[in-house]
């Protein structure tokens, strides 16, 4: 089954693209909320 997962650690990053997670999206969130990641695994992965 396909995972997604967010995250505003960049550490974590690293974490989960170890575990297969792709990023894909970057961004800040409004009104001074963190800078965040958005990340995917395919299934399988």
């Amino acid at each position: 089954m396909p995972a997604f997962l967010e995250t505003a650690t960049p550490e974590n990053v690293r974490l989960y693209e170890s575990l297969g997670f792709v990023v894909t999206a970057e961004y800040d969130l409004p009104d001074g909320g963190p800078h965040t990641w958005s990340m995917s695994r395919p299934v399988g992965g």
